[in-house]
């Protein structure tokens, strides 16, 4: 690079956690002090300045949340050598996303099959206040998948840090029921739409 042309550096480390979570696993033999460097480097450059940025899947300390007072410290005073920047999707982006990513080239019959409509209809209205219209043409898209799958994303999505294997704690059971009792069929039974519905934990 020719003199004069440059204009600073910036180094991403993408990914970040998984470096953390061993760290946190061996604390002993992990020297997170590399990160404080870094930091400190670039808060100290000036004409050619460096950016260092990481990217993680949740906060720094919860990485250190099962570790010992001493450790947690530590762990502390390297974040607060970082600037956080909380990246975190609304609903309506969430299921944009899930459209995007399913790419469904959904057939014209689908669309016009009143019991699919019906059902997606029934599920909308336990939408999150806004995302109804967008929710619904979500779920359409994606049949044979059940629209009530969509509340999980929904959830994870305000959530990036909860596990799955949801229970009665993290659902709104009734919620729920009452979602897949208005998509039933007349005698009782789960349409085909259901068909893809996962039991998470036997609370459903």
């Amino acid at each position: 690079m020719k003199e004069g042309q440059a204009l600073g550096i910036i180094i991403i480390v993408d990914e970040l956690g998984k470096l953390l979570e061993h760290a946190a696993l061996q604390p002993e033999e992990s020297d997170l002090h590399i990160l404080q460097e870094m930091a400190e480097a670039a808060s100290r450059s000036y004409e050619y300045p460096i950016w260092f940025i990481t990217i993680l899947h949740q906060e720094f300390s919860q990485y250190a949340s099962r570790l010992g007072r001493r450790h947690q410290r530590e762990w502390s005073k390297i974040q607060q050598r970082f600037f956080d920047v909380p990246c975190t999707l609304d609903d309506t982006d969430a299921l944009q996303l899930v459209a995007t990513a399913l790419n469904s080239s959904t057939k014209a019959t689908v669309y016009e099959n009143a019991h699919i409509q019906e059902a997606v209809r029934a599920c909308a209205k336990f939408a999150p206040k806004g995302s109804e219209v967008e929710f619904q043409k979500v779920c359409v898209s994606s049949y044979p998948s059940h629209p009530s799958q969509f509340f999980f994303i929904l959830v994870a999505a305000n959530r990036p840090s909860l596990e799955l294997g949801m229970t009665a704690k993290n659902l709104n059971i009734p919620v729920w029921k009452e979602c897949l009792r208005a998509t039933s069929g007349d005698d009782g039974h789960k349409s085909r739409a259901t068909t893809n519905v996962t039991d998470c934990g036997g609370n459903i």
